[in-house]
């Protein structure tokens, strides 16, 4: 809590981390938040709606096309196509590193007169998987049938949408590094202007966060007193908090360093002219503390 303005009329003060601890804290959730979002948002990117058809040009003449939508059917894809299919394979892939079997995938290709071309494949790998064997069989299984009968054309559709209940627990779990980064990032960037005025006989607090500004005000003699409230967890850890007395109708102000707001306390109470002893409010958050054991100095 810094110290803006302090003459005999007006005295304001400022609470807000540094410069310093904002670059920090950005590079810190850039990285902790950043690449499970990014990941959120390409697994999302994946499920979609896949079209598989095929036409018989000539007997012996068979045309595919792959067509596949993004972000939830949300995104039309663009259309793969594959000239003189002739066949249709599953393929399967295992890694093995040591004596575990980390991936296993599964996908279909289509015989061509130039070679093996990708036809069916997820996006995704989840839980070590990519791609079902049961489904991807069945798909080759349809396709073979096609081409060994006379039919004229034939279509497939997978909805990857209904694999969302599949990635919650995923998504969840990165959403989890995202919410805590993006809290301890508005924690962070959040300020406030604290601002008594003798001239008005008004007291002003503007409170800034990321989602906006919020101002709040009340007649400088309705502080009758300011204290510090100084919490510790568990850890041995402590935040020092100003409050104004009565705190009835009053927001909580920010936390502050030690040293910060014992000085915004002695600045306050001696432009308000309070002649009794500081206050000190010392209060322990661990779960089994008797409430009647509180530290006055």
């Amino acid at each position: 809590m810094q110290i803006v303005k302090h003459t005999p009329s007006e005295l304001t003060l400022k609470n807000q981390s540094s410069h310093l601890s904002k670059g920090f804290i950005s590079l810190w959730a850039l990285l902790f938040s950043g690449i499970p979002l990014v990941m959120m948002g390409v697994w999302l990117y994946g499920l979609g709606i896949t079209q598989l058809s095929c036409q018989r040009l000539e007997s012996t003449q068979v045309r595919c096309h792959n067509t596949q939508s993004r972000m939830l059917g949300l995104i039309p894809g663009a259309t793969a196509t594959v000239n003189q299919a002739t066949a249709a394979e599953m393929k399967t892939e295992t890694s093995v590193e040591g004596d575990a079997t980390h991936n296993v995938d599964h996908w279909v290709v289509l015989q061509t007169p130039n070679g093996e071309v990708t036809y069916v494949e997820d996006p995704l790998r989840i839980n070590g998987r990519k791609g079902s064997a049961d489904e991807m069989q069945a798909i080759t299984n349809q396709l073979n049938s096609f081409f060994s009968s006379d039919q004229a054309t034939v279509t497939i559709q997978r909805d990857m949408r209904f694999r969302l209940g599949n990635s919650i627990f995923p998504l969840g779990f990165m959403g989890l590094f995202v919410l805590i980064g993006s809290t301890v990032v508005y924690f962070t960037f959040r300020s406030e202007e604290l601002v008594f005025d003798k001239i008005s006989q008004r007291f002003w607090c503007k409170h800034k966060t990321l989602l906006g500004t919020q101002t709040w005000q009340c007649p400088l003699q309705e502080i009758q007193d300011v204290m510090v409230d100084i919490q510790t967890d568990r850890d041995g850890d402590s935040t020092y908090v100003l409050k104004l007395l009565p705190e009835a109708g009053k927001q909580a102000l920010i936390p502050g360093c030690k040293e910060q707001v014992e000085t915004a306390l002695n600045v306050i109470r001696e432009f308000l002219t309070l002649n009794s002893a500081p206050v000190f409010i010392a209060v322990t958050t661990e779960p089994d503390a008797d409430p009647s054991h509180l530290d006055v100095a």
